[in-house]
Parts: C-alpha cells; structure tokens; sequence
C-alpha cells in the first residue's frame, strides 16, 4: 500500500535529481578539454556516484588510461526531456562535477568501466539552480515511477486523451481560460503533472496522488482515484460552460 499524503505533494530536489539521472537516455560527458555524449552506457549507484561503461574509442576512456591516478577532472551532464512532445521538452537539468576514475578490477564487470564521485552536484529547473550534496543524492531513493514514466505518460497521451481532459475538472477554472491543448507532462510516486497550453505561453500544475506510491501497480488505481474526485468536483459544470 502506498503512504497517506500529509502536507507533501511532490518529490524533493535529491529525489528529482536521482530521477532525472535514472531517466535520462545519455549524458555529455566532458573531461581533459574533450566532449562526448554517451547514450545509454551510465547508471547511478547506491552512494550516488555515476557508474560509466566506455566505449573502447571514447576519448575519454584514452585519456582515463594514460591520465593520474586520482583519475580525471570531469564533468557529466544530464537533461531530463518530457516524453511527450510539448512546448519546451526540458524538464531540469543535472550537472557532476568530480574525478572519473576506472572501477576496481574486482568491482569492474566491464574492462573499461569507470565511475564519477561527485564533489559539486548541481539540479536546475524553472530558471533557478539549487545544489545538491553527494551525502544527500547517497540517502535518497529513485522514484519507483522513473525507470516507467515515459511509457506511462506516451500512454496517457496517446490512448487515454478523454481521461487527461477529465483531470482538468481539478484545476482552478481561472487557469483552464484560453487553453488550447493540455497534456501530461510528468508523473513520480507524488502525482500527476499536466502542462496547460496556451497560444503564447504554458502552465505547469501538479495534481497529487491521494497517497503517495511506492510501487509501479499503484499508478493504476491512484489515477482512478484521481478521476473519481474530478467527477465529483464542483467545477464540473462551470468548466464545460466556458467551453
């Protein structure tokens, strides 16, 4: 069973950023004066630290090689994009800053896997940047909704549009003036995300969960209990009125 929502109603900057990383389908990793996006080839460890497999003609993994044996200075970039296609797809940015060095052997499962300890760890969103502690990313727990959030919202989107439009019965009236498309731009154990879209500009509102998830077959009947209150609100009537 999830937990009941007390207050809190979105995840917290350490938990969008583990997100943000375990979602992302590449990074630009930069280091020794050399840029390169890796697709598909990092992942996060319990401690929070970025574990890379290089591929065998990157740059990087050459300079890795030959470089100190403190490892290299460098700096791994990630951006979280929405799945669906909206107005401005960038959702946050994450940046690493610290030392690459190779795994140890007896850690290694790839010949050239190497692993970024974070010394300055940077989220960005909305215009404003907050700075997150490796201590506080090493205590935090990817959102069990990351790894299925695009195949969630690519459905919402595409299958279920009637129910996307139920959801804004749950929105202040005020903000549903002039929109012309509204879409799902997000979904974590917390809530659902619409981006309400107008002729020259958007607006972003969290709809949360009655409970907060803690399990991938939770989204189903949250969702349906989400409907259920958008059914019963009172701006029911007055929203079909202004349409």
């Amino acid at each position: 069973m999830g937990a009941t929502v007390t207050g809190r109603i979105e995840p917290t900057v350490p938990e969008r950023t583990r997100s943000a990383v375990a979602a992302a389908a590449s990074l630009t990793l930069s280091a020794d004066g050399h840029r390169q996006v890796l697709l598909g080839l990092h992942a996060l460890d319990g401690q929070g630290r970025v574990v890379l497999r290089l591929p065998i003609d990157c740059r990087v993994a050459t300079d890795l090689a030959h470089g100190p044996s403190e490892g290299l200075r460098t700096v791994a970039e990630f951006t979280d994009l929405a799945p669906i296609s909206v107005r401005d797809r960038v959702r946050a940015q994450v940046t690493f800053a610290g030392r690459l060095a190779p795994v140890p052997a007896r850690e290694a499962t790839d010949p050239i896997a190497a692993r970024l300890d974070p010394e300055l760890i940077t989220f960005k969103e909305n215009g404003g940047s907050v700075t997150v502690s490796p201590d506080e990313l090493a205590t935090t727990e990817t959102d069990p909704l990351a790894a299925h959030e695009a195949d969630l919202l690519l459905h919402l989107a595409d299958a279920h549009a009637d129910l996307v439009a139920k959801l804004t019965r749950l929105i202040e009236p005020r903000l549903m003036h002039h929109v012309i498309r509204v879409l799902p731009l997000a979904m974590d154990r917390w809530g659902i995300t619409l981006r309400l879209e107008y002729t020259r500009h958007h607006n972003d509102v969290r709809l949360p969960f009655p409970v907060r998830l803690t399990d991938v077959t939770q989204v189903g009947p949250q969702f349906r209990a989400l409907l259920t209150r958008a059914n019963l609100c009172p701006h029911r009537r007055r929203l079909h009125a202004e349409r």
